[in-house]
């Protein structure tokens, strides 16, 4: 039997579609990319002792080999079929990635690591799927014994439709539905823990998608750059990496379930129809860019757990009209409402002590910032360019100068006045509001101060300090409370 060749040796018939790669010294193929961009680069060919001028390669047989690097036949985008003998036993991440059009990936049966099934490259017991041919169109469902999908499974598998994920996957991997632009249904299984990074990414016609309950863990960028138009974040998820559901074009509606405590960096920017998010009082913090340009976003509650809002949360979201900052949070960070253009009313709440630099620069249309405690401490240019904003702050509360951050500050302190029109009368119980000139107060009554349920009952100017309300309907309730607010 003659001895092994010192190099590999390339066979291609005459049509040039055939390359059979014997074993060579080390028994091992390339490194990083090593077949990359193939059918393209002649000098990647020269470099791998290939015949100048094969680049249509369909088929790869290969004999003797142990062990495919990484990014081994990268972009091969002619490539039909792979053989991989039984001598195989590693095989590097993404080796067949970006092979357009490869229909299977065939393992020889005695392969001791590797199997394959339909043309699809599994671990030898057929746990975990390590990758599908580039060329699979259709419908696809993994076999039942699958419990992993591994990291770029699916990457760029253009052509795939549907797709059913076998009930015990536990983990999805990284990339693993990369740029499936075709993709249209997903089913994941209710065992589903985790969802690795990027592993939606890019699946533009993706147009729904449910996480089960059961997931705990969804990696940075997972659902970027999706076609779906409404998300419902289970309960169980404990972490939520950055940018997962950023660039959502179509998605207008989010419920996060209650049990989620932080809403990561970037988590939803540039989702430009967002119209309607859910935040529950389990978050404490909402990262950077959480909501940046969310041009739809018309108003937000956040709740009354929130201690932080960090660096350009909610910059460049330029439907938002008015905002509320519960007493729960301490710190609003650097341009956090940058360029919010239809801005007009801010309420902050009293425990707000850091304001960071350029805050609410470029709100052009914002009036009125009312405070409802001491005076915080101002980062640079809080209201750059912002130059229709008033200051209002409370009676009692300290710190409060002429102006704050440039911005003209007048005491809020409207109340009712004992006078003749104090009390029932043939409209009404009815009173004389008094307070800053042309301010408007949002009168709000309840029945019960040990559980009240404040309601608003009307939209009060004080022109020249002054505005009459009267309650008309004060005697369907057998007792009545006021209170004023800003609107």
């Amino acid at each position: 039997m003659s001895s092994l060749p010192e190099h590999p040796v390339h066979e291609h018939t005459e049509s040039k579609s055939l390359v059979i790669i014997n074993r060579d010294k080390d028994g091992a193929i390339g490194g990083e990319e090593a077949f990359g961009q193939l059918e393209e680069a002649e000098h990647e060919v020269a470099r791998l002792g290939m015949a100048p001028g094969v680049f249509a390669v369909d088929e790869i047989v290969i004999n003797g080999i142990t062990s495919i690097g990484s990014g081994a036949f990268l972009g091969c985008a002619s490539l039909i079929n792979v053989t991989i003998p039984e001598t195989v036993s590693s095989i590097g991440g993404g080796a067949f990635r970006s092979c357009s059009t490869l229909n299977a990936i065939t393992v020889d049966a005695l392969n001791s690591t590797y199997s394959s099934v339909d043309g699809v490259l599994f671990n030898q017991n057929q746990t975990t799927l390590i990758q599908c041919s580039g060329g699979k169109a259709g419908s696809y469902t993994t076999p039942a014994g699958v419990t992993n999908i591994g990291s770029g499974a699916f990457f760029d598998c253009a052509n795939l439709t549907d797709v059913t994920i076998s009930s015990n996957v536990s983990t999805i991997g990284g990339s693993a539905f990369y740029q499936c632009i075709s993709l249209t249904n997903v089913m994941l299984p209710n065992n589903l823990t985790s969802i690795g990074e990027n592993t939606f990414f890019c699946c533009i016609n993706l147009p729904a998608i449910t996480i089960p309950e059961s997931v705990v863990s969804i990696g940075d960028g997972a659902f970027s750059y999706c076609g779906m138009s409404t998300m419902m974040i289970p309960s169980n998820v404990k972490s939520i990496g950055i940018a997962v559901f950023s660039r959502c074009p179509n998605l207008t509606s989010v419920t996060i379930s209650f049990g989620i405590t932080n809403l990561g960096n970037y988590l939803f920017e540039g989702c430009a129809s967002l119209n309607n998010v859910t935040i529950p009082d389990s978050v404490v913090n909402i990262g950077d860019f959480a909501f940046s340009m969310c041009s739809s976003l018309a108003s937000i509650v956040i709740p009354s757990s929130v201690t932080n809002i960090s660096d350009e949360a909610f910059s460049a979201c330029t439907g938002l009209t008015r905002i509320t900052i519960p007493d729960s949070v301490k710190r609003i960070g650097v341009n956090t409402f940058r360029c919010c253009y239809e801005l007009t009313s801010v309420t902050m709440g009293n425990s707000v002590s850091s304001i960071g630099d350029f805050a609410f620069e470029a709100c052009g249309n914002m009036k009125e910032v009312y405070f409802k405690g001491d005076a915080p401490n101002p980062g640079l240019s809080v209201f750059s360019s912002s130059e229709n904003a008033t200051v209002y702050y409370m009676s009692e509360t300290m710190g409060w100068n002429v102006t704050f951050c440039d911005r003209q500050t007048i005491l809020w302190n409207p109340h009712a006045e004992n006078d003749g029109f104090f009390g029932a009368g043939q409209n009404g119980f009815g009173f004389t509001i008094s307070g800053p000139t042309n301010v408007n107060i949002v009168v709000q009554a309840c029945s019960n101060l040990a559980t009240p349920a404040w309601f608003p009952l009307s939209t009060n100017t004080l022109t020249a300090g002054l505005s009459y309300f009267s309650d008309t309907q004060w005697t369907n309730a057998p007792v009545r409370f006021y209170r004023f607010c800003a609107p």
